[in-house]
């Protein structure tokens, strides 16, 4: 470089571009001044001829990027939709254990709402209040199903002979007019 030509290095081995004065013509500039000004226009060439090389695979690269994002959005989709299909089933399966435990039949159980144990529990509880449940016995053994229990005993006095019921000795019982 010239005697008196301003520093147009930042210290990083790049050199700022240098425009001219507004007003002057490039042409009149000193020797040293058109020389940085041409080297400055040469490297801002070369890396606009490098922005447009690598403008192709920035772009190849964002659209992979946007293919791997939708992938990741398609899979945290089923991810969800298979946690909630699977605390469905928890849900469906808790109310089943439940109110088999209270004694609700399995119709009673799916009507059951809540979302944890004891919301289910005090759930199953208020409808066995209501409507009765089906409890099979209370704590004294009590039939509580709402089903009369049949009281079945034999017919006759168990110290009485049992009847005859060969049909020849009925037969000979019977008596003939003849």
């Amino acid at each position: 470089m010239s005697e008196g030509a301003p520093e147009n290095n930042n210290g990083g081995g790049e050199i700022e571009p240098v425009e001219p004065p507004e007003g002057q013509n490039p042409a009149e500039l000193p020797k040293w001044a058109r020389d940085a000004l041409s080297k400055a226009n040469k490297e801002a060439a070369s890396y606009r001829k490098k922005a447009q090389e690598a403008e192709p695979i920035l772009k190849k690269y964002k659209e992979s990027e946007d293919a791997k994002k939708s992938e990741t959005e398609r899979l945290t989709a089923t991810l969800t939709a298979a946690e909630e299909r699977a605390k469905t089933a928890e849900l469906k399966h808790l109310k089943l254990e439940i109110g088999l435990a209270k004694g609700l039949t399995a119709a009673q159980c799916k009507r059951l709402t809540g979302e944890t144990q004891e919301e289910l529990e005090a759930d199953a509880d208020d409808l066995i209040e209501a409507f009765g449940g089906s409890k099979s016995k209370d704590d004294k053994g009590k039939n509580l199903s709402g089903r009369p229990r049949e009281k079945l005993r034999g017919g006759g006095d168990p110290e009485d002979e049992p009847e005859e019921t060969d049909p020849r000795k009925l037969a000979a019982k019977i008596p003939r007019l003849y």
